[in-house]
């Protein structure tokens, strides 16, 4: 009897469970600060060398500049600098301005698509989409950027692989993360007595972006370092991705229902480069091909693979480094794109 006394709910009768006053608070302050950030403008507080500014400079600058685009070419910084557009309009005898060069640094098709969807009322009347593609383009094992970290729907989000995964969804509740390191990095440029920060790009004659400062080039033979840094980054984790397939699909999917040709496109890398892939990593750039194959054959659209810069009217001196070109290099390669655009008919 004594017993069932002991434990009897009655003796929880004025048990009340209290919070903290202090976790309360701390949680509001969270709350109102994620609040607070979220609601900042774009490009008011992030630093010049991102990505989200080389978006907004392309909408602003760039668009401005090619109000009609008939071809439109996203991608990578690759992309931008082999591509330069004024000349490919003369080439292919379409009015001035009529090409646009979107290539973002280090862009996936996440990217693309976000360009495309956010600008999809000046877009949709091209005639032509080329998307570029690199050979980390599929992988979650490269990184995914900013951009995708503060603009990724959530089952984009639930669709990565751990650990990814985790990383992503904490991010979609609290973008403070990257946000206030990104304002604590433009704030502190703004403050500091050193050169400001600005973004290192400018709009050419031919409506290329390209860098202020020329690029550095890189020996084509004898490099000490034999490209390892740069296929360690993009094989050390390489894996294909189903959610960054499923973003070069969407943007496949819409050019073709606003009337266009959209065609997936790699260009070779520099031959010194392409030979330690293939002695280190050729399974892994085998499936990249094969996925990218089977995308482009789903959504029956061409896909044009250049295995080697001779393919090109190349050689590995118009490289600046494993896969950049250098202008007299983007030159040969935009003859080479308007020679083929022509040749394939992907302007009828």
């Amino acid at each position: 009897m004594t017993r069932s006394l002991m434990f009897s709910l009655e003796s929880f009768a004025d048990f009340r469970p209290r919070c903290p006053a202090t976790l309360l608070a701390v949680a509001g302050l969270v709350a109102a600060l994620e609040v607070a950030l979220r609601l900042v403008p774009e490009g008011l507080l992030i630093p010049a060398h991102s990505r989200e500014v080389e978006l907004l400079f392309m909408e602003r600058e760039v668009l401005a500049r090619v109000p009609q685009p008939q071809v439109v070419l996203l991608g990578s910084s690759r992309l931008r600098y082999a591509v330069a557009p004024g000349l490919l309009d003369e080439r292919l005898g379409l009015p001035p301005a009529s090409t646009l060069n979107a290539g973002l640094d280090g862009a996936h098709a996440f990217e693309a698509l976000l360009f495309y969807e956010r600008n999809r009322a000046r877009l949709k009347h091209a005639r032509l989409v080329i998307l570029y593609t690199d050979e980390w383009y599929l992988s979650s094992g490269w990184q995914l950027g900013p951009l995708f970290e503060m603009h990724a729907p959530w089952p984009d989000r639930l669709g990565l692989p751990e650990p990814q995964r985790t990383r992503m969804l904490l991010d979609g509740i609290f973008s403070m993360r990257l946000r206030l390191r990104m304002i604590f990095e433009t704030v502190s440029n703004r403050l500091s007595w050193r050169k400001a920060d600005v973004l290192e790009l400018k709009l050419d004659e031919n409506n290329q972006v390209v860098p202020l400062r020329p690029r550095p080039i890189q020996a084509v033979a004898g490099d000490p370092a034999r490209y390892d840094g740069t296929i360690e980054a993009f094989y050390s984790h390489f894996a294909i991705c189903q959610v960054q397939m499923g973003h070069l699909e969407k943007l496949g999917r819409l050019v073709r229902e606003d009337g266009g040709r959209f065609v997936i496109m790699q260009f070779p890398n520099r031959s010194a480069y392409q030979g330690e892939v293939q002695k280190l990593h050729a399974a892994e750039y085998a499936q990249h091909l094969a996925a990218l194959g089977a995308l482009a054959q789903r959504l029956d659209v061409p896909l044009a693979v250049f295995a080697e810069p001779s393919a090109c009217g190349l050689s590995d001196y118009d490289y600046a480094d494993y896969g950049h070109f250098t202008p007299a290099g983007a030159r040969k390669f935009t003859e080479f794109l308007a020679d083929t655009i022509k040749k394939e008919g992907w302007l009828r």
